[in-house]
Parts: C-alpha cells; structure tokens; sequence
C-alpha cells in the first residue's frame, strides 16, 4: 500500500490524517524496500501532496464569531428561513 492509498483509504474510514501520519507511513514504506537514508522531509510531504492533488487541513470546532451589531439580524434570518420552510413544506417537522 502506497501513501495515496493510505491516505484515501484512512479518509474513506473517517479517520484524521495529519502530516505527520502522512510521513510515518511513506517512511514506513521506504524502510520496507531498503531505503534507510529516507527521512520523509517536509519538502518531500509538499510535493508528493501537489503531484496527487491532496490537501490537509487541521479540522477545529471553533467558528467564527459574529460581531453584536449582526446579532439580531442573524436572528431575523434564521427565523425567516424557518418560516420559510414551513411554508414551503406543510407538514414536515422543522
């Protein structure tokens, strides 16, 4: 299994996969075919991303906060948007 494969087949389960795992395994590979000296370096990580078109992105619960001049707005939107949809929908649980 190849780091692409690897990495497709981690995404697939729902697992995170950082660099850092992306390094482990290519290492973990080279060591296998007798490459000691390979050391998986960042310069490495970065190519081997652009030539398979991946990108990784740290994942975080946090939003963004909405300043309180935008608090009733946001408000009236999400309000009209429910009313819209029970409008729209008769019937359907909202």
């Amino acid at each position: 299994m190849g780091v692409l494969e690897f990495l497709l087949d981690e995404r697939a389960a729902g697992c995170p996969v950082s660099n850092d795992d992306l390094k482990d395994k290519a290492r973990e590979i080279a060591h296998g075919i007798v490459l000691e000296e390979f050391i998986g370096s960042d310069g490495w990580q970065n190519g081997c991303k652009k030539k398979n078109h991946v990108a990784i992105r740290r994942g975080t619960n946090k939003g963004q906060k909405l300043s309180e001049e935008f608090r009733g707005q946001e408000d009236d939107f999400k309000d009209a948007v429910h009313n819209k949809r029970r409008e729209l929908y008769p019937g359907q649980y909202w």
